[in-house]
């Protein structure tokens, strides 16, 4: 065995001790989880495409299409008891959103987000259930509820150097059922800096978003 084939080994072992069972092959991490990133899935190049199996591996998993990988999933670096997030590659979309599974049903994810929220001395500002209001005009919709949030304190300061920012706030977080899958997702706060060309004692008044989605889901 080479040096570069061990130090690979090593890589992968580290990978596959740091993000549990399913090892290095499913873990990555995306530049939104603030850690840095693990490999692509062994097997397919960068742009997708299937390469030749390599040693140990079978003929038949190389043979996974593309959209077997569409779904990436990675969970934070820190601590394997925080949300996995999910961010796919067929939708543009995902790159401009942060989706977090939680394993419980909608009302139970809105219910630990209230909570939290109260929990941390921030200001619940409504909590909007578009379901139910499809439904009272005779209409169908997935359970979807919008939850605003925030603290007055830090969004302010942000409104006051950014005007147009108060689009965007109060925070945020969408909590709806995908096909029997409860998911929270909401606008990367880095992205919202960016957007509104905040400093970085601004931009960190946003983070707060990831704090309490990440409390919300932990178990």
């Amino acid at each position: 065995m080479t040096a570069t084939q061990r130090s690979s080994n090593s890589r992968r072992g580290e990978q596959g001790r740091r993000f549990g069972r399913r090892g290095a092959d499913a873990a990555w991490l995306c530049h939104r989880c603030h850690t840095g990133t693990a490999p692509r899935p062994l097997g397919r190049r960068n742009n997708g495409t299937a390469t030749s199996p390599e040693p140990g591996r079978g003929a038949a998993e190389a043979r996974r299409s593309t959209s077997a990988w569409s779904a990436e999933w990675h969970s934070h670096r820190k601590s394997p008891r925080l949300p996995i997030c999910l961010r796919s590659r067929n939708d543009p979309l995902s790159e401009h959103v942060i989706t977090k599974l939680s394993p419980w049903p909608v009302a139970e994810t809105v219910a630990r987000l209230k909570a939290v929220v109260a929990d941390k001395g921030l200001k619940l500002f409504a909590v909007v259930d578009h379901r139910r209001e499809a439904e009272a005009n005779g209409l169908e919709l997935r359970e979807t509820t919008v939850v605003f949030f925030g603290s007055p304190i830090a969004g302010t300061p942000v409104m006051q150097a950014a005007p147009l920012a108060a689009l965007d706030l109060p925070l945020k977080a969408l909590v709806w059922d995908d096909e029997g899958q409860t998911k929270i997702s909401y606008a990367p706060p880095s992205e919202l800096a960016a957007r509104y060309e905040l400093n970085d004692d601004l931009a960190a008044r946003l983070k707060g978003i990831d704090v309490v989605t990440d409390a919300a889901l932990e178990r």
